[in-house]
C-alpha cells in the first residue's frame, strides 16, 4: 500500500468518527454509494478512486452494492424513465436513500457522511478522487456529497 492510499478500512473508522454512526451503518452507505459510481461514473474515475482507496472496488462490485428501488411513486417513475443517461442514475440514488432512511439515516446525515469520507480521502491522498468520480454521474453529484 502507498502512503498515498487509504484502505477502505481505514476510510470507514474515519466516516465512522466524524458521522457518528456505527461501522456497519457507515460500511452500507459507502457500498451504496461506490456501487453508484461503479455502475455509472466514467470508468477512468471509479478506477482512479479504486485504486486510492484498496477495497473499494471490491465493495462497489458485492451483491450488497446492488441497484436499489426507490418506494415508488410519480416522481421515480418520472425519473427512472427520464431521457438521458441520469434518469437511472437518479433513480438509483434516490432508492439507496430510501433504504438508508428505513435504517435511520436520513438525506442530511447521508450527505455529511460521504463529504467527510470525500475529505478524508482528499487529505490522505492529496487528490478528491471521490469528488471525480461523483462529478461524472449527471444529475447524482449533489445527493451523494459533491459540489
Amino acid at each position: 500500500m502507498s502512503e498515498t492510499q487509504l484502505p477502505i478500512a481505514g476510510l470507514i473508522k474515519i466516516a465512522c468518527i466524524r458521522s457518528g454512526l456505527d461501522a456497519d451503518t457507515v460500511t452500507r452507505i459507502l457500498t451504496f454509494a461506490l456501487g453508484l459510481v461503479d455502475r455509472h461514473a466514467a470508468p477512468e474515475a471509479a478506477r482512479r478512486l479504486y485504486d486510492a482507496v484498496p477495497g473499494s472496488e471490491a465493495l462497489a462490485r458485492s451483491p450488497a452494492a446492488g441497484p436499489q428501488k426507490s418506494g415508488g411513486g410519480l416522481f421515480s417513475g418520472i425519473m427512472r424513465g427520464a431521457a438521458g443517461l441520469s434518469g437511472p442514475a437518479i433513480s438509483e440514488a434516490m432508492g439507496a436513500a430510501d433504504a438508508l432512511k428505513k435504517d435511520g439515516v436520513d438525506r442530511d446525515t447521508l450527505s455529511r457522511t460521504l463529504k467527510a469520507t470525500r475529505r478524508a480521502v482528499e487529505f490522505k491522498t492529496g487528490h478528491d478522487f471521490v469528488g471525480d468520480a461523483l462529478k461524472t454521474i449527471p444529475g447524482v453529484g449533489k445527493l451523494m456529497g459533491a459540489d
